[in-house]
């Protein structure tokens, strides 16, 4: 038996917790850069984000152990866990019926019968 074993264990899993939780939070971030339109980079934000802070915060009690600190991170984690899917969609929601009040059917995510037709008619053109 390792002296010390349990504890190296500890660390190290906080350290795994810690890595994975930046990690997400990275690729939420990029997500958020890189993507193009509002709802991917919302969707990327949404599931990283909270899936990171989740671990970043889960890493935090078990660093802590048993004490009121940890009670309290499960309470913030909790309260991340609820509220910010909710507000990603409310705020998917909000984008998706300015688009439509706006006419931009490509961003909302429909297309005219009439555009269709257009664009169909434009690639037969092309290829005559």
């Amino acid at each position: 038996m390792i002296p010390g074993g349990s504890e190296t264990l500890r660390h190290i899993a906080i350290l795994a917790l810690l890595g994975s939780g930046v990690f997400f939070l990275l690729v939420g971030t990029l997500g958020l850069l890189r993507l193009p339109d509002v709802f991917s980079r919302m969707h990327a934000t949404s599931k990283s984000d909270t899936l990171g802070a989740g671990l970043v915060l889960a890493a935090l009690v078990l660093q802590y152990g048993v004490r009121q600190v940890s009670i309290q991170l499960l309470i913030v984690l909790l309260f991340i866990m609820i509220t910010s899917p909710a507000a990603n969609h409310i705020m998917a929601r909000a984008a998706y019926k300015n688009a439509q009040r706006e006419g931009n059917s490509r961003i909302a995510g429909e297309r005219s019968i009439a555009a269709e037709r257009k664009m169909k008619q434009d690639d037969h053109n092309a290829d005559a």
